[in-house]
């Protein structure tokens, strides 16, 4: 952050409204022996006093993140400038003097780093990414095995239709726990980002949602017949979990008579419950948290686990359970 000095007020407040700056500060004259008139005379001080003791803030809240860190910052200052200037006046609680709410206790989390710390947006965005590429992964790796005929000559060794699928959810399953390790490397170790919550569970969980996502993509590929359709259904899905379940904005601000819709997406329940390990430090134990993973179970890998075991047929995008479909497939005569 860069301060500047500017003559007059006038160019200042221009200099935020053309996008040079994001705020201003204005300190008129005799500020301090004003702020000094106001504290110890507070009942008598002019008006005068009062208007040049005030600090006048103009501020730019296109950008929402900078300007709130902006006041928050601000406010920070202004509690540490006040306990000191009680300490100098020998009135160690003016600021309790000044104030009209007193905070007795915080839960989960400090006052003092609300709004800077990883918390938050990122959970959600944790969860919303390792959904996504578990999804992208599992459904692109089955659209490019049916379109190079990989899954057919597959199938013309001997394998059957339950040993590939294995085969394919396996590998994903260890891209899965890679892709979860170095994200909990980046953001705990490199961005050393505090949390509450057991870092074991942490990964079982986005392990979990990780494992969703892949049995969700892997859905669409076996269900759906062309690429281009796998591919709009991939990213209508994530563009749905981004607006709609919690990842921008709290699903507490959509009316309730709505909200019921934010509940479809396979990421709104998890969300909630990967908050509370990380923000609560709860546990598995907890109904609020164990309920994400059951939700994902019954909701998401459940289905796809049907549609596998039930209609194998599908995965190599025939209606008929003959595993040596091999048109087109050179070199091997067909049936």
């Amino acid at each position: 952050m860069q301060l500047s000095h500017y003559s007059s007020i006038d160019s200042a407040v221009q200099s935020v409204i053309n996008g040079n700056n994001y705020l201003v500060f204005e300190f008129r004259d005799k500020f301090s022996d004003n702020f000094e008139t106001r504290v110890t005379e507070m009942f008598d001080a002019s008006d005068e006093s009062i208007e040049n003791s005030v600090i006048h803030l103009y501020i730019d809240l296109s950008k929402i993140h900078t300007g709130y860190m902006a006041i928050k910052y601000l406010l920070d200052g202004y509690h540490t400038f006040i306990d000191k200037l009680g300490l100098m006046l020998n009135k160690p609680k003016m600021n309790e003097q000044l104030s009209t709410i007193n905070i007795v206790e915080v839960f989960n989390g400090e006052l003092s780093k609300v709004g800077v710390t990883f918390m938050f947006v990122g959970p959600q965005l944790f969860i919303f990414m390792e959904f996504i590429w578990g999804m992208i992964l599992s459904a692109f790796i089955m659209v490019n095995d049916k379109s190079t005929n990989v899954m057919n000559r597959v199938f013309v060794s001997g394998v059957n239709e339950y040993e590939y699928m294995g085969a394919h959810i396996l590998i994903n399953g260890i891209i899965s726990v890679g892709q979860v390790l170095v994200s909990m490397i980046f953001v705990f170790v490199v961005f050393a980002v505090q949390q509450s919550g057991s870092y074991w569970e942490i990964f079982l969980f986005l392990f979990i949602e990780n494992l969703v996502g892949i049995f969700t993509g892997l859905l669409l590929a076996i269900i759906l017949a062309g690429p281009i359709s796998v591919v709009v259904a991939t990213f209508s899905i994530m563009c749905a979990a981004l607006t709609i379940s919690g990842v921008v904005w709290p699903i507490e601000t959509i009316h309730p008579l709505y909200r019921f819709i934010s509940y479809t997406s396979p990421i709104t329940i998890p969300i909630q419950s990967f908050r509370n390990i990380m923000v609560k430090g709860w546990t598995f134990t907890q109904p609020d948290v164990y309920h994400g993973d059951a939700g994902n179970y019954q909701d998401n890998i459940q289905p796809a686990l049907d549609v596998i075991v039930t209609r194998p047929e599908y995965s190599n995008n025939c209606h008929h359970s003959c595993k040596y479909c091999c048109d087109g497939i050179d070199g091997v005569e067909t049936l």
